[in-house]
């Protein structure tokens, strides 16, 4: 869905992606840890890595 929207309003929109851990461990603000978001840290942390490393090759990423 995202491909269509960038295509259509080319140029015209942005996006801003926070990496935004759901997990109680790595996030004060998360109440409870919740299984399906076990690793959010970790991925966040991974996700931010990557970007720093090469940010021309997240979207494909």
């Amino acid at each position: 869905m995202l491909d269509e929207v960038v295509s259509r309003y080319k140029g015209q929109l942005a996006f801003a992606l926070c990496p935004t851990p759901l997990n109680a461990r790595c996030n004060k603000y998360v109440p409870r840890d919740v299984e399906a978001f076990k690793n959010s840290c970790e991925l966040a942390k991974t996700g931010l890595a990557f970007w720093r490393t090469n940010r021309e090759a997240l979207a494909a990423f």
